[in-house]
């Protein structure tokens, strides 16, 4: 069972085990009981066992202590109680008589001397239907209404002395409105207009102040600033004339812990050296080349204390390294070369014996490098004495430098060159990382950091910054010969907060809740209603602040407007939040806001509307594009260029999320039908595909252009004049590039990069996924931009798509023909695009506007597919169905053969062969992280049904469907998520073995995933509740926050989820337990009334709130009924199950799963007769005895599904 803080409790023989979660720094813990364990329940925050017929029961802490135990005699022990209480009712069975424990006093009381955690309730979130719903998933036309709440609040230590908030609303109705309205009419190219600011206690709810929240500063609601975990080494004493010295005999031990909820735990063995040498290679092939001359020159003072001039002299040598798997064999050549030359050196220089070990060669791997770094280490031969010293180098170069020569890493350092101490302790730490296996995309240390000040040099070890947080720490577990370096350590503990949090909400829901429970009692107290809040789309929190008059700002205050209240206080630079959440009043919790909320501030007394702008933008579900720590840091961002990455220069959405509100429409997405953005298909096989296009900027659209465009550039009809080029990446379309203009805008965009505007290609992943996308656990952006250092002005300016540093696209370019002003104010770009022939091969499954309800996958029961198992029934068109297909139904013993169905399909020209897909489920549905993105083979959260290969897809787009064996168990929920994923495949080869196509366009499309779950409400009267389980899993390399938000539940239902909020540790699962209950005045039972809804997972980012996936529940409120079983058999070996289904139904199907012995089980159907009756009837098979059957009453509109208990028929008894 799982515990409140998400570990597990296990039971095994006579053992119970506690599993605590990953990253609290506890390990598991058990004991014996001395007794098979048969039942485990959570009673509070204690565990209480018992084996089979509660003969013997004993209580257990958290940690697995016996704080005392029953004996229950052979009547045993009878038990009433719930895991989120400490109190249970006893019944011992002789005494017939109840009996009270408050466990935690009794628990106190006899075992005062153990640690016992005082259970805290788990808290619940109910969410309450209604017939309208502001917040949709997604947007499913193009939005046309904002309509926007600003909740003015004052913090508990402030005082607002004015009598009403009149000028506050004047101010904010002269500047945010209008300036709210604007862009988004500028943007939507006046497709969004309706758009409307109010002011509560100004223009909107009663007059009064601005609401007061209970806690005295607003900054009590933040992080704190960041401040790594480290370990500082400190010399003390020092004049400045000092050295520190490495040789490579010395030892640092570190151990680096991340945060809580984090990966484990490393112990890092940091290596010294006397001479280094580094250098970053980008591309294979890599090539390390000495031509001949190179020459490196340096002072080396030996352990005995003599001092010598060593010359380096390199001869010729290369070496050419083509990929990953030459890399091995590849250095040591290099190191045995080099131990060669340094031989050499020591020889002429006069040193007798080595003073220098044989050279250590390593490639350390680097994010946005093919190759990485190459690092060469040379430590010295003795390890007592004096230390090897090595001193001013200088080298001699011919041409390009071929390990670093340049910038030799001396083991002698001054203690006043803390630039050159950090270089060195850089290249350390990063081969103690490497040998840790901490690599680049783990690296548990920052670049260590050195500074002389005040006699002291202070070198410092932080935990990197993305790993740093509550519970990291950097702790010295042991030194040697370092004395040079420290004689003191001191350990910093990590500061309450990450780098992405630092001076974040921390407690956003509170500020938001307790802004507005303010003013639902203000409604209250003056006799309003509280369903005031029901239609805004947005709701801004924003913290009242002195106004500052500026006569030539026409944004500051005017005197008729100001207002008087004291300083906010404002310790840091208190950063926004934007949340869509459902906000619940104190006070009465079935008053309710859900919308996008959001904290909004007005630093220098001024508001903060292009933040306000940015964060309307969330209510329009546009998602976040600017960089953070875990994210990659070798793609390039948006940043200037767009509202959602960088808003203070109030720039234009970009064109992927204008093309998702559909203000830049694309018609059919043909060449026929295009509508503004034109689709740059696929490559041939056999041609090169070229495509003109009249470009329009973003930022101005008037349909009169594209007749003045063709004029001004003297094209005929048929060309295109668009504003967005989109490129076909191949698959589902799931990701795609934009080629998109950009130009200062009629009243925004006026601070763009460049001022004159340009051309922006970007990589793009559709905005229906929910999934995060990662390349060693570091995320992209929906958005990534490809040609940052090469924006398109001019004629004659192009972009090869193959040289964007990341995320390149092979055969493609882009180039600007001409340009030319239309109309006096649109700056159209005449671009050419060019993609080389190719063949390729493209599998893919469709990409639907939901990404969990794929269509291209099922299942199938096979139980009435006729002729065969493998003619399925029903069969489904494309795009269908979006359901799970059929029930599953579970077995009463054994299991029952079912298939999952993929409809596998393959856009290239050339056939895929040996097709191999892997089908999954996930128990409970859920959402979050279900695989390692972009990593489809590593799918740690779902469970492996099977695998199926397809001997060939052929090209061509035809449709295959692949069929796997599915045999669902007893006892299985039957409430789950799909998913299929494509393995590995072949490329046919010709007879000289040359592949006849290229690999698979986009391979994250390679995979379908379903998450539609289907329940019954039952009911007499009133209806049954329905409980079920949502898992949210987190694969990234930290902990997350998750909460979850049903979108559209109905009115007539509520929807209780326990617990509202949890913290995710890193790649683990957690489990939200949701319970729905239906109001029968609300609701009526009958087909008319089913409903759908789904409910979303919410990942809490640093400033917004990010969908994480979903589950779609149909619900279907029906007449409970029963269904009763019983069998016969006679003695001329007629077997016949008759049952009846009550009350009757009126009419309906039974299925009667039968099995004879241990022969396979057989599906048999039969229709209700009057009163509900049904019954089978036949041959009994000859070598059997007994005859095993449940049936399984299907449901119609009135009426529930049903199925009987197990019902046996046995032989009669043979006469001899």
């Amino acid at each position: 069972m799982e515990t409140p803080q998400g570990g597990v409790v296990t039971g095994d023989g006579a053992r119970v085990d506690h599993h605590p979660p990953n990253g609290i720094g506890k390990g598991p813990c058990g004991r014996s009981l001395l007794y098979t364990v048969d039942t485990l329940r959570r009673v509070g925050a204690y565990y209480l066992a018992a084996d089979a017929g509660a003969h013997t029961m004993s209580l257990l802490s958290d940690d697995m202590n016996l704080l005392f135990e029953w004996s229950g005699g052979r009547h045993g022990i009878h038990v009433a109680a719930a895991p989120d209480s400490a109190v249970m009712l006893s019944l011992r069975g002789s005494t017939e008589r109840w009996s009270f424990t408050d466990v935690h006093a009794a628990a106190t009381r006899l075992r005062p001397e153990l640690k016992r955690p005082v259970f805290v309730p788990i808290e619940s979130k109910t969410f309450y239907g209604s017939e309208t719903h502001v917040m949709s998933y997604g947007q499913p036309s193009a939005p046309t209404k904002i309509k926007a709440l600003i909740l003015p609040v004052i913090e508990g230590d402030q005082t607002y002395s004015s009598p009403d908030l009149a000028g506050f609303t004047a101010y904010m109705t002269r500047t945010v409105g209008p300036r709210l309205r604007d862009y988004y009419d500028e943007n939507s190219f006046g497709q969004l207009t309706d758009v409307s600011v109010d002011v509560f206690g100004g223009n909107a709810g009663p007059t009064g102040r601005p609401l007061k929240l209970p806690r005295h500063k607003v900054a009590d609601y933040y992080f704190p600033d960041y401040d790594p975990a480290r370990v500082d080494l400190i010399r003390p004493s020092l004049t400045g004339t000092e050295t520190v010295q490495f040789d490579g005999r010395e030892s640092l031990v570190l151990e680096s812990a991340p945060l809580t909820g984090g990966l484990p735990a490393k112990t890092l063995t940091v290596p010294f050296f006397a001479i280094g040498f580094r250098r970053d290679i980008d591309l294979y092939p890599a090539q390390i080349k000495f031509v001949g001359t190179e020459k490196l020159q340096f002072e080396v003072k030996l352990p005995d204390g003599m001092s010598k001039t060593v010359t380096l002299v390199f001869t010729a040598k290369t070496i050419d390294i083509a990929d990953d798997g030459q890399v091995t064999a590849k250095l040591n050549d290099l190191a045995g070369y080099l131990d060669g030359v340094m031989a050499a050196a020591e020889t002429v220089s006069g040193i007798a014996s080595r003073a220098f070990a044989a050279p250590k060669v390593v490639r350390i791997a680097a994010v946005g490098l093919q190759f990485g770094a190459l690092v060469v280490t040379f430590a010295g031969t003795k390890t007592v004495g004096g230390k090897l010293s090595v001193t001013s180098s200088s080298a001699t170069l011919a041409g390009a430098d071929p390990i670093g020569l340049a910038s030799t890493l001396s083991g002698t350092i001054p203690v006043t060159n803390t630039f050159t101490l950090e270089r060195y302790l850089d290249v350390a730490t990063l081969l103690a990382q490497e040998a840790a296996g901490a690599g680049y995309n783990e690296r548990r240390l920052s670049p260590p950091s050195a500074a002389f000040t005040g006699g002291a040099l202070t070198t410092s070890f932080a935990i990197s910054d993305r790993f740093g947080g509550p519970g990291a720490t950097v702790n010295l577990k042991s030194s040697s010969g370092l004395e040079s370096l420290f004689t003191t350590s001191k350990t910093v503990p990590n500061s309450a907060t990450t780098k992405n949090l630092k001076r974040s909400l921390r407690d956003r829901g509170q500020l938001y809740e307790d802004a507005f429970s303010a003013a639902v009692q203000r409604l209250r107290d003056n006799g309003r209603p509280t369903d005031a809040f029901k239609d805004y789309t947005a709701i801004l929190v924003l913290p009242v602040e002195p106004g500052a008059p500026n006569p030539f700002d026409p944004n500051a205050v005017l005197p008729s407007e100001l207002w008087n209240v004291t300083a906010l206080f404002r310790p840091f630079d208190l950063r926004g939040a934007e949340d869509i959440t459902t906000v619940v009043d104190k006070t009465d919790k079935k008053v309710q806001a859900q919308c996008a909320w959001a904290a909004i501030f007005m630093p220098s007394g001024v508001p903060d509307t292009p933040m306000i702008i940015h964060e309307v933008g969330h209510a329009l579900g546009y998602a976040d594009l600017y960089f953070q720590e875990g994210y990659r840091d070798e793609l390039s961002y948006l940043g200037d260029w767009a509202m959602m990455d960088n808003h203070p220069g109030e720039p234009h959405h970009c064109g992927y999320h204008k093309l998702q509100s559909r203000w830049i429409p694309d018609g059919a997405s043909t060449e026929a039908d295009y509508a503004r953005v034109f689709p740059l298909g696929l490559p041939d096989a056999d041609r090169t595909r070229t495509w003109e296009l009249l470009l329009v900027p973003l930022e101005v659209w008037r349909d009169s252009l594209v007749a003045s465009a063709r004029a001004a550039f003297a094209v005929g009809a048929n060309t295109p004049v668009v504003q967005l080029g989109y490129i076909d990446f191949g698959g589902d379309g799931a990701t795609f590039g934009l080629i998109e203009a950009h130009q200062r805008g009629a009243r925004f965009s006026h601070n763009l990069p460049a001022p004159g505007g340009g051309v922006l290609i970007t990589n793009c992943i559709s905005w229906t996924l929910d999934q995060r996308f990662a390349t060693n656990n570091f995320y992209r952006r929906p958005v990534q931009w490809l040609n940052p250092a090469n924006v398109l002005h001019n004629a004659g300016d192009s972009f090869d798509l193959a040289r964007a540093p990341e995320l390149p696209v092979k055969g493609m370019t882009v180039e600007v023909l001409d340009t030319k002003l239309v109309e006096g104010d649109a700056n159209v770009y005449r671009i050419k695009v060019t993609r080389k022939n190719a063949e390729f091969v493209d599998l893919y499954f469709e990409n639907p506007p939901v990404y969990y309800k794929n269509p291209d996958l099922w299942v199938d029961w096979p139980g009435d597919n006729k002729p065969t198992p493998r003619d399925l029934t029903p069969t489904y068109g494309l795009g269908q169905p979006t359901d799970q297909g059929q029930t599953v139904y579970v077995p009463p013993t054994g299991v029952e053969k079912h298939w999952m169905v993929a409809r596998l399909r393959n856009r290239g020209q050339v056939k895929a062969t040996d097709v191999k897909l892997n089908f999954f489920y996930f128990e409970p549905p859920g959402a979050g992280d279900g695989q390692k993105p972009m990593e489809v083979n590593n799918l740690s959260a779902y469970h492996l049904i099977g695998s199926t290969t397809q001997p060939e897809v052929p090209g061509g787009n035809a449709a295959q469907l692949v069929l796997q064996n599915w045999d669902v168990p007893a006892g299985f929920s039957g409430h789950t998520c799909l998913l299929v994923q494509i393995e590995d495949y072949r490329i046919p080869e010709d007879s000289s073995g040359a592949a006849l196509g290229s690999d698979d366009v986009w391979i994250a499309n390679n995979h379908a995933q379903k998450n539609v779950d289907k329940f019954e409400a039952t009911k007499n009267s009133p209806y049954a509740p329905t409980e079920f389980d949502f898992s949210v899993r987190n694969e990234g390399v930290g902990p997350e926050v998750a909460y979850l938000e049903p979108d559209g539940l109905p009115a007539g239902m509520t929807l209780t989820i326990t617990p509202p909020i949890q913290t995710i540790p890193a790649r683990s699962t957690v489990r939200f337990h949701c319970l729905l209950e239906l109001d029968d005045a609300v609701i009526e039972s009958g087909c008319a009334n089913d409903q759908r809804f789904r409910i979303h997972a919410w990942r809490q980012d640093p400033e917004s709130s990010a969908r994480w996936g979903g589950v779609e529940y149909e619900i279907r409120p029906r007449q409970r009924t029963q269904a009763t079983l019983s069998g016969t058999w006679d003695g001329a070996n007629n077997v016949v199950f008759s049952g009846v289904v009550a009350p009757d139904p009126g009419g309906g199907r039974v299925r009667v799963r039968v099995q004879f012995g241990d022969h396979a089980a057989e599906w048999k159907t039969t229709s209700l007769q009057s009163g509900g009756a049904f019954s089978w009837a036949g041959a009994a098979q000859g070598d059997t005895f007994i005859a095993e059957a449940v049936a399984w009453f299907d449901g119609n509109r009135t009426f529930s599904s049903a199925r009987s208990a197990p019902a046996q028929a046995k032989h009669p008894p043979v006469i001899h």
